[in-house]
């Protein structure tokens, strides 16, 4: 699939109703899901898995494939200016091109269409054959905007401050020095969580 930017419109041989992506083939799949899915193809492919970062090939780079491999949620740890925020964002490409979602402009999330959890949601489905029921979709550039910049503001948050005393739980750790960065299981604040692909933002 071509990839389009946000000022594009979603291509025409996508479904566009419910009964068309019920028919595609198309299932409903969790973040990490989908992230493990397109990283496992990407690397199948001999792909740059992040390209523009330089010296983590042997370090930190494995540690996020394999976080993302094993369904991990991750904890980006260490001093301003070592490309926690842009691992982050670029991330991003390991998402799926393009979503799926009811199409309800007043809602104020993005609907899994066969799971949702508002009640204009539950609404259209249940007064609705599901041949008229519009589905819209959603560029993996906006739900970043949406998803994953709450997590990127809270790495650079940890860059002005000592990792170590993160993971004491604030206490001051018995040795200071520099850290360098790490991906992390996390124990405390997550960026990234579990969540389904479409729904609330």
């Amino acid at each position: 699939m071509t990839t389009m930017t946000e000022s594009q419109t979603t291509p025409i041989s996508m479904p566009s109703t419910l009964a068309e992506l019920r028919a595609s083939g198309w299932v409903s799949r969790s973040v990490k899901s989908e992230l493990k899915i397109n990283l496992v193809r990407a690397l199948e492919a001999g792909e740059d898995l992040f390209p523009g970062i330089v010296g983590y090939d042997d370090t930190v780079i494995p540690e996020v494939v394999n976080g993302i491999l094993c369904g991990h949620d991750l904890l980006f740890l260490g001093e301003k200016g070592q490309a926690k925020s842009r691992l982050m964002r670029l991330l991003v490409n390991h998402l799926d091109e393009w979503t799926p979602c009811l199409d309800l402009p007043d809602c104020p999330v993005h609907e899994d269409p066969y799971a949702p959890i508002t009640s204009e949601g539950k609404a259209l489905l249940a007064e609705h054959d599901e041949h008229s029921v519009p589905i819209t979709w959603w560029h993996r550039d906006d739900r970043y905007a949406e998803r994953l910049a709450p997590g990127t503001k809270f790495a650079d948050l940890i860059g002005e401050i000592d990792p170590a005393k993160i993971l004491s739980g604030g206490r001051e750790p018995e040795h200071r020095g520099g850290a360098q960065l790490r991906a992390h299981p996390a124990h405390a604040p997550r960026p990234l969580r579990d969540e389904r692909t479409s729904g609330p933002r």
